[in-house]
């Protein structure tokens, strides 16, 4: 549940380059998501915790929901579920897939990633950057191949962790320069309600990652955690001193337009 409803909202923002209104459709794509994996996942846990008939024997379980769902309503009704929440997680997965290929271009876009000149290349038909979509493909099958079951939790536990991290990075840095960021007539605005919910968003956040790093068996996904912070400031101090050109200008926008615009 901590997968599917503490991250991947912001994955609509990643593909703005391709969106019509972007300045309006993303944030109302993002708190569209929020709200509703907050209000469907609540109703959720509160349905499974009231079905719950042995507290031990669901603490036990390596499935517990759907040790829960075999209990009250079968096997054949937990197999179906299993079903769904399998086609559900695919489609998570391609999402976001897409979203970390329109990351990779961004950067490559801005010659900040490996192998950028090739990464950064978009197709003229489906104007859509093929080579960035198979490397973040190739690097998910390998992983999921060549780690254990066990090893590949502790990597998703860490892919949780990682996104909460940059999220509160996020507000931060929003928080700080709030003041000196223009406004686009027309765009998506919270008015009054920004700093509130610029300050309810950091104090969640913060609790999110308390619950995510303070458990005993969270050790090895925090320590993947790290070593990743520890790989991308090398790599940025590797920019800082053999390409500092990279780091000095603005990001230009190369957009993706849909086919036919």
């Amino acid at each position: 549940m901590g997968l599917a409803t503490l991250v991947g909202f912001d994955s609509a923002a990643n593909l703005a380059e391709e969106a019509k209104d972007p300045y309006r459709s993303i944030p109302r794509a993002i708190v569209g998501s929020v709200v509703a994996a907050g209000a469907l996942g609540l109703v959720f846990l509160i349905t499974v915790t009231i079905a719950i008939d042995s507290i031990p024997k669901v603490t036990d379980s390596d499935s517990p929901i759907a040790a829960i769902i075999h209990d009250q309503l079968g096997s054949v009704t937990e197999r179906v579920f299993l079903a769904g929440i399998t086609l559900a997680f695919f489609g998570a997965g391609t999402a976001v897939m897409t979203a970390c290929s329109r990351l990779v271009f961004a950067m490559s876009r801005d010659s900040r990633f490996p192998a950028h000149q090739l990464m950064r290349r978009v197709n003229p038909r489906t104007h859509t950057p093929i080579p960035a979509t198979l490397m973040t493909f190739v690097v998910g099958v390998v992983l999921m191949v060549a780690l254990p079951g066990s090893a590949l939790l502790k990597l998703i536990v860490a892919s949780t962790i990682l996104p909460a991290i940059i999220y509160s990075s996020t507000i931060i840095l929003y928080l700080v320069v709030r003041k000196q960021l223009g406004r686009k007539e027309g765009a998506f605005n919270l008015g009054r309600l920004e700093l509130p919910v610029a300050i309810s968003a950091l104090v969640w956040v913060v609790c999110a990652l308390f619950v995510l790093t303070v458990p005993r068996d969270a050790l090895v996904p925090d320590l993947i955690v790290v070593g990743l912070i520890v790989a991308g400031g090398l790599f940025f101090l590797g920019l800082l001193i053999f390409h500092p050109e990279a780091l000095e200008t603005e990001p230009v926008s190369q957009a993706l337009d849909p086919p036919g615009e």
